[in-house]
């Protein structure tokens, strides 16, 4: 496991800790609950990406086009109260992506770590 985006692919992981309340991408809505992000990996985190599950597309890089999630550092966001797919990209561009994530019924602090990609 020498490659980056091997050991990233294998070990990189979101974990959920405490519960996320509602969540929204604009942060006029009714149903906006801010979500904390700190990467405590070895890695870059060069983008990270939402999307609703009934939709293929994903929306715009939350870090914007420039910004990066370095180890140690962390974003706040805000989301609607729905389902989302997330998607973390490293400096390597290996992708760890999160499918199903009920946002309503959990809240406060995600952590991307270097456990494994569920």
């Amino acid at each position: 496991m020498n490659s980056i985006k091997s050991f990233l692919l294998t070990f990189l992981t979101v974990a959920v800790i405490g519960s996320l309340m509602a969540m929204t991408m604009k942060k006029s809505s009714v149903n906006a609950s801010r979500i904390k992000i700190t990467n405590k990996s070895n890695w870059d985190i060069d983008h990270i990406y939402f999307s609703p599950i009934d939709e293929a597309d994903w929306g715009d890089d939350i870090l914007g086009s420039d910004a990066i999630l370095e180890p140690g550092e962390s974003i706040e966001v805000m989301v609607d109260c729905a389902d989302w797919d997330v998607k973390f990209v490293a400096e390597d561009d290996a992708e760890c992506i999160v499918e199903n994530l009920e946002i309503c019924e959990i809240q406060g602090l995600w952590t991307i770590d270097d456990i494994g990609c569920d």
